[in-house]
């Protein structure tokens, strides 16, 4: 099975809001690659889609991890016009952020 015939199925899923499917999808890639960090970081969005805000926290600050300057060029995008950075979510996941104990723990984690 390709790896992006996994992404391409996993995102087609969540937007048709089949969520528990779609993470199926990225697990799926995340057994063969562990730090893939576009299924990692499929796998937030599509809990954050879902409203399943611990996880979706859990899985950025694991995207964060892997790929720092992504998630800084995600950030100031949504800071433009989103809500982001207004909601309970976003204060949780900058709170995360800030722990350096929680990035080594994560990295020992994922690797």
């Amino acid at each position: 099975v390709q790896i992006q015939s996994l992404l391409d199925r996993g995102r087609n899923l969540r937007e048709r809001r089949l969520y528990d499917q779609a993470l199926e999808q990225f697990d799926q890639i995340l057994r063969l690659d562990p730090l893939h960090e576009e299924a990692v970081w499929e796998t937030a969005e599509t809990y954050r889609k879902s409203r399943q805000w611990s996880q979706a926290v859990d899985w950025y600050y694991a995207v964060a991890t892997l790929a720092p300057m992504a998630v800084a060029t995600v950030a100031r995008s949504r800071a433009k016009g989103s809500s982001v950075g207004r909601t309970g979510f976003s204060r949780d996941w900058m709170r995360k952020m800030a722990q350096p104990e929680r990035v080594a723990a994560e990295r020992s984690r994922v690797r």
